[in-house]
């Protein structure tokens, strides 16, 4: 009875892995993408249908091991994926995700995708952010800009909806010290825009400066 139940569990998790992959895709082009996918089983394309995929993802059947290859090609997933070895779609992914704390979103931002041919090219590019004498300070323009930019459209929110709130406008008041804090804090983001743009314009300055020496030096 375990062994059956250990069974049942596993197929229900791979199940739930092959339907969040999926994603947005209906079942049926989904179908449409496996039989027409170079790895899936010639033999046993007849048999792929838009049910047996539901069947698959509701954990009702195992999915079978001949599809796999061609599963993971068409949506982009390791096998490892599939059977909840880990929660992201790729192991690459989600040792990124682990070690750094960043979210998936931004570790796809990172690598990219293997398949669009600019992975490399990103890669590179970061590489140089990432090591720029320049890149701390713009990481704490960001931050800085974040903060007063949620502070003064909050306090900007909350006034707005005080002014929709009235039955009749003639009953607005102005709160001279919260409109002066409104002010304050607009400034503040403003001010941090500023700063955050600047930096910006020396790491450009500092990409100009090793692009000149590459050149210099394979010139």
């Amino acid at each position: 009875m375990k062994g059956i139940n250990d069974t049942k569990i596993v197929q229900q998790k791979m199940g739930a892995q092959l339907k969040a992959a999926r994603g947005k895709i209906k079942r049926p082009a989904l179908v449409q993408l496996l039989i027409c996918n170079k790895k899936a089983p010639v033999e046993s394309k007849a048999e792929m249908t838009a049910e047996r995929l539901k069947q698959w993802e509701y954990g009702n059947n195992p999915i079978s091991l001949e599809w796999i290859p061609a599963i993971c090609d068409v949506l982009r997933c390791d096998v490892g994926y599939l059977f909840g070895d880990y929660p992201e779609k790729t192991r690459e992914i989600s040792d990124i995700c682990s070690i750094t704390g960043l979210s998936p979103a931004a570790a796809k931002a990172i690598i990219g995708d293997k398949y669009d041919g600019f992975r490399d090219t990103r890669i590179e590019a970061l590489n140089f952010l990432l090591v720029s004498a320049n890149f701390e300070n713009a990481l704490h323009e960001i931050i800085m800009f974040k903060d007063a930019e949620r502070e003064a459209v909050s306090l900007e929110r909350a006034r707005e909806k005080t002014i929709s709130n009235l039955r009749d406008i003639s009953e607005y008041h102005p709160n001279v010290s919260f409109l002066e804090m409104i002010s304050d804090k607009r400034r503040a983001a403003d001010l941090c825009e500023y700063n955050l743009s600047k930096s910006f314009a020396f790491l450009i300055e500092e990409l100009r400066r090793i692009i000149d020496e590459e050149v210099s030096q394979n010139g």
